[in-house]
């Protein structure tokens, strides 16, 4: 079921659909009167609907992820990967263990897998750092 027709704006939604209609200014695709205009009515809307008639002919501005997204999608790889290394070098072991116990073959599959489950772990707080960035550049741009 989806919302009434006549639901109610918030301010919160009008000053995001202020801050669109600012943006589309800035790009050229309103010119003043058009932008005080549209602005005006933002501002004396009522209703959601309103709202999306003043962003009438404006590209629709792509949502953005949830806070905390990238750490929940490395965290869930992280799991899958640490479950993975676990099973498959596990097996080799038992597979060692089973055959006689002579040479410590498994470290030929331990030692490659270790590293790379280590950096798949220490890239986490590099990636949010450069996804931080990347955020902290961007809006630096659109002000």
């Amino acid at each position: 079921m989806g919302l009434p027709a006549r639901t109610l704006a918030s301010e919160a939604e009008r000053e995001r659909c202020a801050v669109a209609l600012r943006r589309a200014h800035a790009e050229g695709r309103l010119d003043h009167d058009e932008l005080e205009e549209r602005l005006e009515a933002v501002m004396t809307a009522r209703t959601t609907l309103e709202l999306r008639a003043a962003r009438r002919g404006l590209p629709l501005t792509p949502p953005r992820p949830a806070a905390g997204t990238l750490g929940r999608v490395h965290r869930a790889a992280l799991g899958l990967h640490t479950a993975a290394y676990a099973g498959g070098n596990g097996a080799a072991i038992g597979l060692w263990a089973v055959t006689g116990e002579g040479l410590f073959w498994p470290a030929i599959l331990l030692v490659p897998t270790t590293g790379l489950l280590a950096a798949h772990a220490a890239a986490g707080p590099v990636l949010r750092h450069a996804w931080g960035g990347a955020k902290r550049r961007a809006r630096s741009r659109s002000r």
